[in-house]
């Protein structure tokens, strides 16, 4: 099995090219690197990740989102959601705040600049 070897493909394509940037970012699109169905893909997410597609890439959005609060406090949180693929502004806020135990984009904004 392969699959060890497709998760390390997978992340290191995340991470240097950040496809999840793009809002319309689907499991499909990891076609562009691996030529798999649509199952196995998945079950590199779920076995490889031990997560979902839709979590790994909500996380790795976040992770970006969180980077660009800390290093450009200058910019609205709606338009860092249009940066990292977030649908819109709110999203973000609903990820931010379950992620951080109830901290909004702005109050981490504030916490990582003092």
């Amino acid at each position: 099995c392969r699959l060890a070897e497709y998760k390390h493909l997978v992340e290191e394509w995340l991470i240097t090219e950040k496809p999840f940037l793009r809002s319309d970012f689907k499991l499909i699109d990891v076609r562009e690197l691996l030529p798999l169905n649509r199952s196995y893909l998945s079950r590199i997410f779920n076995e490889g990740f031990g997560d979902s597609f839709s979590n790994v890439i909500k996380h790795l959005r976040i992770e970006e989102a969180e980077r660009l609060l800390t290093e450009r406090p200058d910019l609205p949180v709606n338009k860092i959601a249009d940066m990292t693929g977030f649908s819109n502004a709110s999203v973000v806020h609903r990820t931010c705040y379950a992620t951080h135990s109830g901290i909004t984009p702005n109050s981490f904004k504030k916490k990582m600049s003092s």
